[in-house]
């Protein structure tokens, strides 16, 4: 049966607890919160199992995306491994999507010289070791999108998510 998902976002203003029981009582059956720490994700998982719901996907943190073209900063790598955790967790509670921007920002050059894809040539080893999906959003820097969806065209775990 189809599931009709909801995107949790942290300014709702109500415990985790309540918005579930609302959107359960309103008919959803999945959600799709947005990445901020595991025990985070725990109680979303929790609170979903106890309200006959699943949760479809997890948007990965908007934090520090450009810096995942630059990995040998400390800056890059602070946000790689933000996005790895996110990974784990998205294994550890049984999610099988993990939404993630493949750029962030509308201001922005896109770089002449060649892009490096070495963070996400991990990400995607990983995520296909794992069994997990990754869907690149379509947001801002475009060229970004299409770097990637075209380096990737053969894996079938990765895709798009069109926001």
């Amino acid at each position: 049966m189809t599931k009709i998902g909801f995107s949790l976002q942290p300014q709702y203003g109500l415990p985790v607890e309540r918005i579930m029981e609302l959107l359960a009582q309103a008919g959803f059956s999945a959600v799709s919160p947005v990445w901020t720490t595991e025990e985070h994700l725990e109680s979303i998982a929790a609170c979903a199992a106890a309200n006959g719901m699943t949760i479809q996907s997890v948007h990965a943190p908007l934090t520090g995306i450009p810096q995942l073209w630059e990995p040998e900063t400390d800056a890059s790598k602070q946000a790689q491994a933000e996005i790895l955790h996110c990974v784990e967790a998205c294994e550890k509670y049984h999610v099988p999507v993990m939404v993630l921007h493949s750029w962030q920002g509308l201001e922005y050059t896109f770089p002449k010289e060649p892009l490096d894809f070495r963070f996400f040539d991990t990400l995607v080893a990983v995520t296909k070791r794992k069994g997990l999906s990754v869907a690149l959003e379509n947001l801002e820097g475009e060229e970004y999108l299409a770097a990637l969806l075209e380096r990737y065209a053969d894996q079938t775990h990765i895709g798009f998510c069109w926001d």
